[in-house]
This record gives C-alpha cells, structure tokens and sequence, in this order.
C-alpha cells in the first residue's frame, strides 16, 4: 500500500537532491586535461570491471554528457570531445578498409 501511495507523490526536493548528484558525479569524473565519463566512472572498485571500464563508440558514453548542457557544466564536455577527435583517424582507418562501407564516386 505503502509503494502504491508513493508512487503518485511527487517530491521536488528529492528530484532536487538526485540533479544536484548527477552534476557532482558528472563534475568529479569529467574534467578538462582528464579523461572522459566511462560506465562506471571513477569509483570502480575491481581490477577487471564490466566492459573493462573502456570507450565505446556507442550510445553509452554518449548518455553520461546528456546532462552537461542543462546543468549548466558545458566544460565537462571537452574531454569527450577531445577523445572523439583523438580517435578520427583510426575510426576513419577503418571506416574506409571496411567492405561495409562502399566509396561514393566524387562529384
């Protein structure tokens, strides 16, 4: 009953405290000079954590910078930005040694 009653109670102080967390966890882990955000940031705890704590050029660590805009911490972009452009000229590599992609004909 308890769950059923809380799930129509809408608490802004809790919504509060749960953005505030994400900019502290965006800001800790995302800064100018370092690394980028990856899946389990740095409080990973293990030696050989899932996906190996890497990059991948998928959606996940697209999703850590959703917020940055938003909570105003524009800056914590530059590290992933600067991993996407350190990372052009291998990605373009195998773009183009790919039987995948085919070559448009030059106009």
């Amino acid at each position: 009953m308890r769950k059923v009653k809380a799930v129509g109670t809408v608490d802004p102080g809790l919504e509060e405290l749960l953005f505030q967390y994400g900019r502290y966890l965006l800001i800790s882990c995302s800064r100018p000079g370092g690394l980028p955000a990856n899946l389990q940031g740095l409080w990973n705890d293990t030696n050989s954590p899932p996906w190996h704590s890497d990059y991948h050029a998928n959606i996940n660590v697209e999703m850590n910078y959703w917020p940055a805009e938003v909570a105003n911490l524009p800056v914590c972009h530059l590290p992933f930005f600067e991993l996407v452009q350190s990372q052009l000229p291998a990605w373009r590599q195998a773009t183009a040694a790919s039987s995948d992609f085919r070559r448009l004909p030059a106009r």
